[in-house]
C-alpha cells in the first residue's frame, strides 16, 4: 500500500465501530436544548464582560469632571493626607506630598463612584436580555420577542451610556487642556 492510499479493510471496520448515526431509533439526531439556567448566565457574563470597557471609559472620562466639581474640596486639602491606608501607600511610593495624596483621593472617590454607577446601569441593562433569552430557552414559542425586546434594550442602554460617558469625558479633557 503506498502513502495517501486508504485501506478499505479499515474503512469498514471504522464504520462498524462507529456510534450509530441519528437518534437511537435511527432517526434524525435529537438537538438538545440549553437549560434556561446556562443561556441566562451566558448572557449576563457577556453583558458583564462589555460592562467593563464602558467601566474604563466612564473612569478616563470622569477624571476631569471630579476636578471641576469637587475643585473646592481639591483646593482645601489640607496636610493631614489621605484617610485610606491604600492611597497613603501608593502616594508614599510615588513620594507624593499628604496635600496631594489627599487631594488623589478626592478625585479618586469621585471616579470610583461614577465608574461605579456605570457599571450598575450596563449590569441592569443586561437584565432584560438574559431574562427574556431564559424564558425563550424554557419555551422557545412563547418568549423569542421578549428576548429580542432584551436585546434591543440592552443594546440602546449600552449605547446610550457609551455615548454619555464619552461626550461628558471629552468635554471634560476639552475643558481642562484649554484652561
Amino acid at each position: 500500500m503506498q502513502l495517501g492510499e486508504s485501506n478499505p479493510d479499515s474503512a469498514s471496520q471504522s464504520a462498524q465501530h462507529a456510534a450509530p448515526a441519528g437518534g437511537p431509533s435511527g432517526g434524525p439526531a435529537p438537538t438538545r436544548r440549553a437549560s434556561a439556567q446556562r443561556v441566562f448566565l451566558e448572557r449576563l457574563l457577556l453583558g458583564h464582560f462589555i460592562a467593563y470597557p464602558v467601566g474604563l471609559v466612564a473612569a478616563i472620562g470622569s477624571i476631569p469632571i471630579a476636578m471641576k466639581f469637587r475643585e473646592h474640596a481639591v483646593l482645601a486639602a489640607g496636610p493631614d493626607g489621605a484617610k485610606s491606608d491604600l492611597v497613603r501607600q501608593v502616594a508614599r511610593d510615588l513620594h507624593l506630598s499628604p496635600m496631594e495624596a489627599a487631594q488623589s483621593e478626592i478625585i479618586l472617590t469621585f471616579v470610583m463612584w461614577v465608574t461605579l454607577a456605570v457599571l450598575l446601569v450596563v449590569h441592569l441593562g443586561v437584565l432584560p436580555w438574559a431574562i427574556g433569552a431564559a424564558r425563550a430557552a424554557r419555551s422557545p414559542d412563547s418568549a423569542s420577542s421578549s428576548a429580542r425586546q432584551g436585546l434591543r434594550s440592552f443594546v440602546i442602554v449600552t449605547t446610550v451610556t457609551l455615548a454619555v460617558v464619552i461626550l461628558c469625558g471629552a468635554a471634560g479633557w476639552i475643558w481642562l487642556f484649554t484652561l
